[in-house]
């Protein structure tokens, strides 16, 4: 449910890059990353409501807290403290094992929303005017002619390549390309070819590309990054943030013991 809510959120967003428009938020990128963290957060939780053995997650608290009591009383004693750690250890192993399919369901979800967040908000759109760095990988050793990994672009559609440069030995090419206005160009994998890699200027994405081509393992546009920091990453940082902060409030909310 929270991936549909999301792709359709993402796709209503995208939708108005399509037309050309600025990207659009609900309020600020920040605003829009922590409405994003607290669904997250709800889904994750509700999993850990209904997936976790709670009578199981409580028996292994309490072991645990009376090592912690254990340690603290038998200070003097090094070889009762060894073993009251050994048993945290192993009450910290217990609650991983146990706490699984919750750990799953979480790390399932942030992997299939990674590669929208990501895009949206790790980068920001390509600036009119400004050069922009397509990076073409081939395969390693390919003999191939240099001509047909580099990225090109059709007279009068609004974009140019300026120049490309070869990497010795991987079949890598990095081409130079400056949009003169937004919109989406379909550009050419080398000098004859009839495939197109869609590159969306106000709408940073992840190319679509057919990578039936022979010869092309990839494409990566090096859009600027995004205002977080001027890092790519530092989404990443904001929303693992705001659910830290989410997380204890949210639980006491849906009555899910952390």
């Amino acid at each position: 449910m929270l991936m549909c809510g999301a792709n359709i959120f993402t796709g209503f967003c995208d939708s108005l890059g399509q037309t050309y428009a600025p990207r659009w938020y609900v309020g600020t990128p920040w605003i829009e990353a922590a409405l994003v963290a607290l669904l997250f957060m709800l889904a994750v939780l509700l999993s850990v409501k209904y997936l976790s053995p709670h009578r199981a997650l409580r028996h292994t608290r309490r072991r645990m807290m009376a090592a912690v009591y254990e340690i603290l009383l038998y200070r003097g004693s090094p070889r009762k403290v060894v073993a009251a750690e050994l048993k945290l250890i192993v009450g910290n192993l217990v609650l991983l094992i146990l706490m699984t399919p919750s750990l799953a369901v979480a790390g399932l979800l942030f992997a299939a929303m990674y590669g929208t967040l990501a895009a949206r908000y790790g980068y920001a759109p390509a600036e009119i005017g400004q050069d922009l760095v397509v990076r073409c990988q081939g395969r390693p050793g390919d003999d191939g002619p240099v001509a047909d990994r580099r990225i090109l672009a059709d007279e009068d559609a609004g974009i140019e390549a300026t120049a490309y440069v070869v990497a010795d030995g991987d079949g890598t090419t990095w081409s130079r390309l400056k949009p003169h206005r937004p919109g989406v160009f379909g550009l050419r994998l080398g000098d004859e070819a009839a495939e197109r890699v869609w590159l969306n200027v106000a709408s940073p994405s992840r190319p679509a590309m057919p990578v039936h081509r022979v010869g092309i393992l990839d494409v990566t546009i090096g859009y600027p990054p995004g205002s977080w920091w001027g890092k790519p990453w530092g989404w990443v940082v904001y929303f693992s943030f705001v659910c830290l902060v989410l997380a204890v409030p949210l639980a006491r909310m849906l009555k899910v013991t952390l």
